[in-house]
């Protein structure tokens, strides 16, 4: 069955973005079959700053 699996982050860099779904990837290696994985980044503007979200859906298949 194909699932879907979202992942958030609030940061300046991907890299805590990268560490949740490569985490993920590599504690379910042995039960998933990736099939996709998208991501996207938006700037919110605040009153006195802007803040990056990291967003990523990984897209696999429950072995």
């Amino acid at each position: 069955m194909e699932q879907i699996k979202l992942f958030r982050s609030k940061t300046i860099l991907p890299d805590a973005l990268e560490t949740q779904v490569n985490n993920f990837l590599s504690e379910n290696e042995a039960k998933i079959s990736v099939k996709d994985i998208q991501y996207n980044t938006v700037i919110t503007a605040k009153e006195n700053s802007d803040q990056l979200v990291w967003s990523a859906m990984v897209r696999y298949e429950v072995l």
